[in-house]
């Protein structure tokens, strides 16, 4: 669910997740872990913004993201490190 693009989410249909034991939308279910991860949450959004960039294919998008980053102490912080490069 992590990689998908958060517009490609499933959010009006409930399914089973077997690790949660309820029936959930993936959008539910990607809010509820980051209750519990907000470093996650902060890393995920970052990833979606670089997702969004490389899907219209726009140097400055991808400028903007490198540049306004801000570490939140994740794996993140390392990749937007070697791209400032």
């Amino acid at each position: 669910l992590f990689l998908k693009k958060y517009s490609n989410l499933e959010t009006g249909h409930r399914k089973y997740m077997r690790g949660l034991n309820e029936f959930i939308t993936e959008e539910e279910a990607i809010t509820l872990v980051f209750k519990s991860f907000p470093v996650l949450e902060a890393a995920y959004l970052v990833y979606q913004e670089a997702l969004e960039a490389m899907d219209k294919r726009s140097p400055e998008l991808i400028h903007a993201l490198i540049s306004t980053y801000k570490p939140v102490g994740s794996a993140m912080d390392v990749t937007i490190g070697t791209f400032k490069r």
